[in-house]
């Protein structure tokens, strides 16, 4: 697999699944990449419980076209996004030369997200724990099955 490393932030889960949502701006090369590369892998290290959670799976942009589940999930997202994060996407297009025209300026903020703004979904397939405390350490991992169930194996770490 070809590998395009992206930075993105965790909105949350898509309620009752699995599913990571996060967010981005269509004009964005992640929208391209993702197309052509529909996989993904979040990765978390939480230094409390010294856990390192990895998981990866098949990832998808929700735009204004989807379907209507899918639109009130994007809607969803839009709301629960503060106004300057909201601000952003009417900004001029992401990762251009920034020129003396540009209009950073607030703009009036709608109700419904504008066409920029992009749910994305990433729904985990793959599960790989470890946790860092003890001796030895412990790794699990876990793999999606096509009932629904999930297989846990216990690995070396």
């Amino acid at each position: 697999r070809d590998v395009y490393k992206r930075q993105v932030v965790f909105r949350g889960w898509l309620p009752d699944t699995n599913t990571l949502t996060l967010i981005t701006d269509q004009r964005s090369a992640k929208v391209t990449d993702i197309a052509a590369h529909p996989w993904a892998e979040a990765c978390w290290y939480f230094t409390d419980t010294r856990e390192q959670f990895r998981l990866a799976g098949s990832i998808q942009v929700i735009t204004a076209e989807a379907n209507p589940t899918l639109l009130q999930a994007r809607q969803n997202s839009w709301e629960a996004l503060s106004d300057n994060a909201r601000q952003q996407f009417y900004w001029p297009h992401p990762a251009q030369p920034r020129t003396a025209e540009a209009d950073f300026s607030s703009k009036e903020i709608q109700a419904t997200p504008p066409a920029e703004f992009c749910l994305v979904l990433l729904e985990p397939d793959q599960v790989d724990h470890l946790e860092l405390r003890g001796e030895p350490q412990n790794r699990t991992l876990y793999n999606h099955q096509p009932d629904g169930t999930w297989q846990v194996r216990a690995v070396n770490p």
